[in-house]
This record gives structure tokens, sequence and C-alpha cells, in this order.
């Protein structure tokens, strides 16, 4: 249902608050720093001679953009500093006036991004026009902030930037402050897409850097009535010139989701929190689209952090429990832990799979593991039994798993060490790859030696992406030696009681190379792209074995892949001897 949201929030400010690309820099080009102990005392500039709270302590980069001057707020003493990388929003404030390393931290006092940084652990990005004032050309400018940026985990991110002056924040969260002649240049210029060109290195990328959502302060012009852009582009304005005007533009550039504002205010606390909450936050662009994250609050879910002890290291797990949960009768809660993709996050991953939505409806506990990396199997084993012991609400015969990408790997590992324990597995965009492949602790060993396959059922959905950089499916190589997902099939197939004997056969089916008993298609919703859904029963006609493939998506995680993920394996519960029952 679509939700249009034409907030009048001057009147609702009293009511709300808060709550709590690697890429090297070019030579020379290295940020002057400034670091403040207090951002109202702006002369305190000496880092060796500031001595303040450190949960206060705020740095003040100077960086060059193009051929526009930048000022990276960076929220030193925030707990949350980069932590959670790819759920990161970045901030970008364009003002009326040139910004200074002096002026930045009273900015940032003034309208609330000083806590929206600190509750965020979110750098923000104060912007300068080239020129005296706001011209389109300083776009370039705009679009060259995020060659500053990664979202990836497995940077070192130290106070806020890598060795190579890469800060955390994710291109999915740009959220965009601009006032006066500022706005009047947000207006003419962020109605359609804005891209940057990234270069990573090892490969190129022209990436979309569209703000997820912009907010216009004070503008002297009327608002966009057309976009050039096929997707959604959501905009608050405060203060518009005309009032009617703005909502019925700001409607049109939101068909789909109908995510908008029109405010009174200014570019200050009052203003500018109960914005974030209500509207900005609320959403994220992902290939172009636009994604409302998941409201916590709304359907009625606690996200916990959790670090637990295990006998190699200490693990951080984001868990997600209904308000049913605390109270619920023993063995009654299904549990489903959650595997982010390599150089992801356990947030993001829960925020984008859809299953937040679903563990809300069906009560569901959510375990999304954080860098996991460093556990093998029997590690995440221990952990399971741990999580059993803590909470004896958790129903035994039906803990599932489900990952993406180097998550997908972990599912496929527990699928065929740990088959007995699990009633279903949902990897998603990758096949196999040895235990401990990313550690190098099994170097030497090949994937055959490591695989194994026990005389045990273990229900199945993989989803597929044909618009990856590699084969989701399964493929041959010049040799005629199937890909890691067709060798994790062969596995799965003969476990499955689906053939005991397989080998990836074009003729059969492209995809699959073994041909189903049926393929249905069904629509993913938010990116409007089908995913086939091949069905492949065992000898017994039951089907355990279910094979997905969406010849438009790409490496990425979709909401609809978990939701059809559970319709398939919700029905399958593992008995005590270790048989699959099918409801």
């Amino acid at each position: 249902m679509k939700k249009v949201l034409v907030l009048f929030l001057a009147m609702m400010f009293c009511l709300a608050s808060l709550s709590s690309a690697v890429l090297a820099e070019e030579a020379g080009e290295v940020p002057e720093t400034a670091t403040f102990a207090d951002e109202a005392d702006a002369d305190a500039v000496d880092t060796d001679a500031v001595e303040a709270d450190v949960a206060d302590t705020v740095r003040v980069d100077e960086v060059t953009v193009g051929s526009n001057d930048a000022f990276f707020y960076v929220p030193v003493g925030s707990d949350q500093l980069s932590v959670r990388t790819c759920s990161l929003p970045i901030f970008v404030v364009m003002g009326d006036e040139k910004y200074t390393a002096e002026s930045v931290p009273e900015v940032a006092e003034k309208t609330g991004l000083k806590q929206l940084a600190f509750d965020e652990g979110a750098i923000v990005v104060f912007l300068n026009p080239a020129g005296d004032s706001w011209a389109d050309e300083d776009l370039d400018g705009f679009s060259q902030i995020f060659t500053k940026f990664s979202d990836s985990s497995g940077e070192n991110y130290v106070e806020g930037k890598t060795e190579n002056d890469v800060y955390a924040g994710s291109l999915q969260r740009i959220y965009v402050f601009a006032e006066g002649d500022a706005a009047d240049f947000a207006a003419r210029n962020f109605n359609k897409q804005v891209s940057c060109f990234i270069d990573y290195g090892m490969y190129q990328l022209d990436n979309d850097v569209t703000p997820a959502c912009t907010v216009l302060i004070n503008p002297s012009v009327d608002m966009p009535e057309t976009k050039e852009y096929d997707f959604d582009i959501p905009m608050a304005v405060v203060n518009p010139v005309q009032a009617e005007q703005a909502e019925a533009a700001l409607v049109n550039l939101v068909p789909e989701t109908g995510i908008c504002a029109v405010a009174e205010g200014g570019f200050d606390v009052e203003t500018v929190l109960p914005l974030y909450e209500s509207l900005v936050s609320t959403v994220r662009r992902q290939s172009g689209v636009i994604v409302t994250i998941p409201d916590l609050e709304g359907l009625g879910m606690m996200e916990q952090v959790v670090t637990r002890p295990l006998s190699v290291c200490d693990i951080t797990c984001y868990e997600y429990t209904s308000d049913a949960f605390e109270g619920a009768e023993e063995g009654t809660v299904p549990l489903v832990f959650m595997f982010h993709g390599g150089g992801n996050h356990a947030q993001f991953f829960a925020w984008a799979s859809g299953w937040i939505d679903i563990a809300a409806e069906e009560n569901l506990y959510l375990v999304s593991v954080d860098k996991y990396d460093r556990l093998t199997s029997a590690e995440v084993v221990e952990l399971l039994d741990l999580l059993e012991e803590e909470h004896p609400q958790i129903d035994k015969s039906r803990i599932y798993a489900t990952g993406f990408s180097m998550g997908a790997v972990k599912c496929w590992n527990l699928a065929l060490k740990y088959p007995e324990l699990f009633a279903g597995l949902l990897p998603c965009d990758a096949g196999y790859m040895k235990e401990g492949e990313f550690t190098g602790e099994l170097e030497g060993i090949t994937i055959e030696d490591d695989l194994e396959m026990k005389d045990v059922i273990i229900p199945i959905f993989y989803v597929a992406g044909g618009n990856s950089f590699t084969h989701e499916d399964v493929a041959l190589d010049e040799q005629g030696n199937m890909n890691n997902v067709g060798v994790v099939l062969e596995r799965i197939f003969a476990m499955n009681g689906v053939d005991d004997n397989y080998f990836y056969d074009a003729e059969k089916n492209v995809n699959w190379g073994l041909e189903p008993s049926e393929t249905v298609s069904v629509e993913e919703p938010t990116f409007h792209t089908d995913l086939e859904i091949s069905s492949f029963p065992s000898a017994d006609g039951t089907v355990y074995t279910e094979l997905c493939f969406d010849v438009q998506k790409g490496h990425e995680t979709y909401p609809q892949d978990g939701v059809n993920g559970w319709d398939f394996i919700r029905q399958f519960s593992r008995a005590e001897d270790g048989s699959i029952i099918v409801d």
C-alpha cells in the first residue's frame, strides 16, 4: 500500500526526540585535521592540549573533493564510530554560506547533526561550493565525496578512517541537508540520477550516489515537478515558497513509495531531529530502488547486540525478537541463524533480507552473526548450544539458517557437516568453499576432500542471481568440471534422494543441469524482477530441494528471498531421531 507522508512537523516538535570504495587518497591529498573537545569551543584545535571527555570528542578533517573543499566531521568519541559500516548513513550538509573548520562544530551542535553523528557513529560531510555560490558544476564535487567512503567491514578503521584516509559509510544511505542557495542547487540537481565513478583497483564501477533522501531548507525556488530518473526521489522541504506547490511536486517524485514531507521550521535541532526520525532515516537506496528500513518499534521487534565467548574467540550477534519472545513457552520459538556477505555487516543483512518482518509475524528468534569468518561449523554449533541454554523458548526441532554470498558458504558448510541439527537452510548467491577458506586453515586441502555427505535429508532453498559478476547457478569450466555450486548440489541431490549420480547437463536445464518437476515464477515486488523457483522431488515424491534463479538479480540481497524461502522451509522440522517431519 502506498504511503504518502506529507508532514507538518512544526506541530510535532515538542513530541519528538531521537533515540539513541575502498579508494586511496591521491598523492599529496592528506586531510588537514582539527580536533575539538567541545564542539562549541572552536578555538581548541591543538590535539595534544585538549583535555576533555573522550565521549564528546570530534575531529574535523579538511578534504578536497573535485574542485570543492569539504570538512568531514568525525565523532571520534562515539562508541558506534565505523562499527556498522554498510548500515552507516553518510550525512552531507550544504549551506547558504561557506563552512570553516571552526564553524562546522557549531553548526553540527545547533542543527542536531552532532547527535545524529554520535548516535549513528557516522561522518557528516560539510561541502562548500567551488565558487562564491552554488552552481551546477558543484555536482561533481558532491559526487566525488563518495570516493572517500567504503562500506566494507573488512577495512581497518582507526578513529573513523583507514590509513588511506577512507571513511566508513554506505552509499545506500546518503542523506542531504541543503539550506538556502544550496537548497536551490539541490532542487535543480537531485531530481535526477547522480553517479560517481570509483576505481576499486581490481575493478571499476559507476556507482549510483543519488541521495536516499534530501531535505531542502528555506529554498527560494519552487520544487521540481518532474524527475529524470526511473526510481523514487524522496525529498522533504522546510518552509517552501508555496506549500501547495511543494506538496504536489514532491508526491510526483515518489510514485512508488509516496515518501515525502513538507514542514515548517528552520535548520535547527527542533526541525532536523524529528524529520530525521520520522522520514529521512526510514529509507535507503539499493540498485536505484528506494527500500524501507525495518521499523522495529512499529513491528513490535527489539534489537539486541550480544557478545559471547566461544572457544576460539568472542563473537557478536545482532539479535531480533518479538514482544512475544520472553513470555513464550519452552520449545515453541524457531531460531534462524543469519550469516552476512563478505565485507558486510550483521545488522545490514537483517535489514536487507526481509527476515525482520517475517520474524515479527511468525515470532522467530533471529540471530545475525557478525564477522563469523573466524568460525568453523563446529563453533557455530557451539554458539547454538549457548543460545539453547540461555533461551529455553527455542524450538530445537526448528533450527534454520540463511546466508548471503560468504554467508551462503557457511550455510553449505552446515548443510554437509551438521545437517541433523537443522530443519532447513537458505543459502543465497554462492556455492561451496572449504571450511576455513577465509582464514587459510585448510590450505592444500581440495574442496572434494573437505566435502562430507551424511545419510541425512536437509531441506534446501537456494537463490541465484543471473546478473552477478560470477556464476551463481551451475556452470562448467574449460576442463568440463562443475563450479562450486554444482559440486555442492551433487552432494545435496544425493542426500535428499533426488539423484545419486548428478552431473550438470545443460540440455536438461540450463541453470541446474537437471530437469525439475515444476518451475513457477514469482514476482519480486520491491525490485520488480521474476524469480523462477524449480522443485526437485526425492524418490518418494517429497520436495526437499528448491533451486531459484532470477535472471535480473545481481550479487545482492532481496527482501523477497527470505519471504519465498521461509514459505518453503517453514513446513519442515527435525525429529529427535534425526528424520525430517513435513507439516
